[in-house]
């Protein structure tokens, strides 16, 4: 191997070990946001979950009162 190519197959070790330490700390930094969220009340997770929930729950109650308005229609 000439000069040339060890200094680009070092250079490539360089940035592979630079970017598995950037992944590492990437990975750290979301299991810690993720047991922050664990240790908030539900009500003040993620806002998406939230939303999910809240509009799941808007549907079944919607869905209920469908139910007993065509059941009090019939009767």
């Amino acid at each position: 191997m000439s000069q040339k190519h060890k200094d680009r197959f070092i250079q490539f070790r360089k940035e592979e070990i630079a970017n598995a330490i950037a992944k590492s700390k990437l990975k750290l930094q979301k299991n810690n946001y993720f047991e922050e969220q664990k240790q908030l009340p539900w009500y003040k997770r993620r806002l998406y979950i939230n939303i999910f929930f809240s509009s799941l729950s808007l549907i079944i109650i919607i869905g209920l009162l469908l139910i007993a308005f065509f059941i009090g229609k019939t009767f």
